[in-house]
């Protein structure tokens, strides 16, 4: 019997995670299971940096009781482009009932909260009993503004003045005309002998007034009919003629409504009118969401039987005061100027539409996300968005889980659904197109996290590193779990190989928790002061002797990084502050989240399981191999002061045979280290350059079956950068 010999190589991972190949199936490039490795473009994998509170890192002085951190909302956003300056913006903060804002700067925000802050008990809702703080908010930026809706709050507008750095704030009431009138018991036809307080209030919302329909009344004794309009009955001499009117055929269509605009949450009819008794028409929420296009806010996320699938749009704003004017400007019941035109706002009720989660503009239209599809609201035939034209379509069933999972994305858009992540982006021919991006690779873990948990997962973008990262909870599941906002994982997609991994952290209510993520800018502003000279290079004095200096703000470059909003034990109550991976420590202490915390951290796990390999002979035959070369970049930065090299690597391989999934079956080895280097290095200085940038080790191993898998493990507190291996398997023909 003859021996066959096949050589199996792995030097990239740039697929990343994949639960769903088979045995006989795996791809290349990927790996079957894994937690806190990070795939690099360059093609290596390796260990993901120690989670800990940032440098120079400061608390709020909220004192947050342990029910508040059960019950308040947690969430992070920002606020761009501030008062106009393309340079300036704040990472806006959501603590419960209280907005913060940071500058937006890679380095320490928590070091340099803003003084001023918004209690959002100032714009609770007329009639909302819901416990303020506890529905999360969303900001939007426009026109260098700050738009901040929530389900309890009127919606409110913040602007900022740099001159004195304070900000001010004004709700926003969305106002719409009244189309409905009230029902009045009457056909559309019927003239009345009685004029009820309904019927006066719809024909004055309708253009009449009282004197029209006294002299209505005074000759035919009964009522004008809820089909008339009065303009019809106006003579040669533009008087008003009341057989003139009746000789027109109204038939049975309602008369141009609208005259009165409302408060289109609290329908005030009686102080509008005048006419007492009519009762108030409230709704107890407010819109959750909101964003801007075509020059106008656009409103939704009512939790409403009435107004739960309706989208509200401004009329074109030219400053914050129309924000709220969702109606025409004109008076349709008006004899002259009645149209509704280009500019004008309104109301788009989306009929099969189900609970709004979020609404977000792209391209030339409105991206409508619900929990039971997604809808478009686009301008006609390739026209700019417009009252007078435009058209909704629905485009996917597949629907919406969380508002804050909701990523921009270059040119698309992220979400988590209830089954998968969906992408929405454009195909060929420029039509909108949505699926699922987890089906292929991913789906058996995606489907393992809880539903909850989906719901209140949120999601971030670096647009430097295409990196996406959406925070969840892996204990989220069941509704009456307390401190929803805590997050427990990770899951990434690095958008330029299309490759899933995730990330985990201590679920320790005792440590600091991350509850949100937020992307920093690429500069920050630095301040550097100098000393005036004159034409002379002489030193300029003031007229107290002191040396005139000058401060000069400019632009450093720097990158994109993530910030983790986190909530913090201090004494028995909590704190606000920031996170990120940016520890600059040495090994071990690098390798262990929240040190700057307690100067103890704690531990993670980082590996990674690959999937199987039955070269050269097929898994019909049983092989074996003698050695397993393995590739590792070196990490060693340094030495101590005693020559103990810092920041080195360790790596565990151990051998899985036969696609045995337990210890049990006796095909597993006990594992082996394989980062060693083949000399000792001995420094003539504190750096470490032994030459060799890749550490490359021969490992023999034991064992046979009819496939290999491998489990790379780091040790706790050494790095891992794994570049590859390779071996030779032999099995007989």
């Amino acid at each position: 019997m003859s021996v066959q010999a096949g050589q199996d190589e792995q030097f990239t991972f740039v697929a990343g995670l994949n639960t769903e190949a088979s045995y006989f199936t795996f791809p290349k490039n990927t790996w079957k299971d894994g937690d806190n490795v990070i795939p690099y473009i360059s093609g290596k994998i390796g260990k993901r940096r120690a989670v800990d509170l940032e440098s120079d890192w400061a608390l709020t002085s909220r004192s947050i009781t342990t029910a508040q951190r059960n019950t308040w909302a947690f969430t992070s956003g920002k606020w761009t482009a501030i008062a106009g300056d393309g340079d300036l913006n704040f990472i806006v903060s959501q603590v419960g009932r209280y907005v913060y804002f940071y500058p937006d700067t890679p380095v320490s925000p928590s070091l340099n909260v803003k003084s001023f802050t918004i209690d959002l008990n100032t714009y609770l809702c007329s009639g909302n009993t819901n416990t303020i703080g506890t529905a999360p908010i969303k900001c939007v930026s426009a026109q260098g503004r700050l738009l901040i809706t929530c389900r309890d709050i009127d919606p409110i507008i913040v602007t900022y003045t740099a001159s004195t750095d304070s900000i001010s704030v004004s709700a926003v009431t969305i106002k719409i005309r009244d189309f409905e009138g009230v029902n009045d018991g009457l056909a559309v036809d019927q003239h009345p002998s009685t004029l009820s307080d309904s019927h006066k209030y719809n024909l004055l919302n309708q253009g009449w007034d009282s004197t029209k329909w006294t002299n209505y009344y005074g000759f035919w004794a009964y009522y004008p009919s809820n089909a008339q309009s009065w303009v019809y009955g106006k003579d040669s001499l533009d008087n008003f003629d009341r057989e003139l009117l009746n000789k027109q055929d109204f038939g049975t269509s309602p008369a141009p409504k609208g005259r009165y605009v409302l408060d289109a949450f609290n329908q005030d009819r009686a102080t509008v009118s005048g006419i007492t008794g009519l009762a108030i028409v409230k709704e107890t929420t407010r819109p959750k969401v909101g964003t801007f296009f075509a020059g106008r806010a656009f409103f939704a996320g009512i939790e409403s039987t009435t107004y739960g699938s309706t989208v509200f749009f401004s009329q074109v704003a030219v400053d914050a005061t129309k924000y709220g004017l969702c109606h025409q400007n004109a008076d349709p019941t008006a004899e002259v100027l009645s149209d509704l035109v280009d500019s004008d706002g309104g109301v788009i009720p989306i009929q099969d539409c189900g609970e709004i989660v979020d609404i977000l503009n792209m391209d030339n239209g409105v991206v409508v996300l619900a929990t039971n599809g997604v809808w478009t609201i686009t301008g006609t035939s390739n026209i700019g968005f417009s009252a007078t034209g435009y058209e909704v379509k629905k485009v996917s069933s597949l629907g919406c889980a969380g508002q804050q999972s909701v990523v921009d994305v270059e040119e698309g858009i992220l979400f988590w659904g209830y089954s998968g992540i969906c992408s929405i982006g454009k195909d060929n021919v420029g039509a909108l197109q949505i699926s699922s991006i987890t089906d292929l690779n991913i789906k058996s873990l995606y489907s393992g996290i809880p539903s909850l948990a989906k719901q209140f997962a949120s999601g971030g973008y670096n647009a430097a590193d295409k990196v996406v990262y959406w925070l969840y909870n892996r204990n989220l599941d069941t509704d009456d779990d307390t401190f929803p906002y805590q997050k427990t994982n990770i899951l990434a997609l690095d958008v330029r190989l299309n490759a899933f991994y995730t990330l985990s952290f201590s679920d320790s209510q005792s440590l600091p928790v991350i509850l949100d993520v937020v992307v920093t800018k690429e500069t920050l502003n630095q301040s550097n002061t100098f000393t005036v000279i004159d034409a002379s290079s002489n030193n300029v004095i003031d007229s107290s002797s002191n040396q005139v200096t000058a401060t000069i703000v400019s632009n450093v470059a720097g990158s994109k990084q993530w910030k983790f909003q986190t909530l913090v034990p201090s004494g028995s109550n909590y704190e606000i502050t920031f996170s990120d991976f940016l520890n600059e420590r040495n090994a071990p202490n690098k390798w262990r989240d929240w040190y700057n915390y307690n100067s103890t951290g704690v531990t993670y796990s980082s590996y990674l399981l690959t999937g199987y390999n039955f070269a050269p002979n097929g898994p019909s035959k049983r092989k074996q191999s003698q050695y397993i070369t393995v590739y590792m970049e070196r990490t060693e930065t340094g030495f101590d002061a005693s020559y103990n090299d810092l920041n080195s690597s360790s790596c565990t391989m151990q051998t899985r045979w036969d696609f045995t999934d337990s210890a049990n079956a006796n095909k597993w080895d006990a594992g082996q280290e394989v980062y060693r280097h083949t000399r000792m290095y001995i420094p003539s200085t504190t750096d470490f350059d032994d030459g060799y940038p890749v550490v490359i080790t021969r490992n023999k191993i034991r064992g046979r079956g009819r496939a290999l898998q491998l489990k790379f493990t780091a040790n706790e507190d050494y790095d891992m950068r794994i570049l590859g291996w390779s071996n030779l398997l032999y099995g007989s023909s």
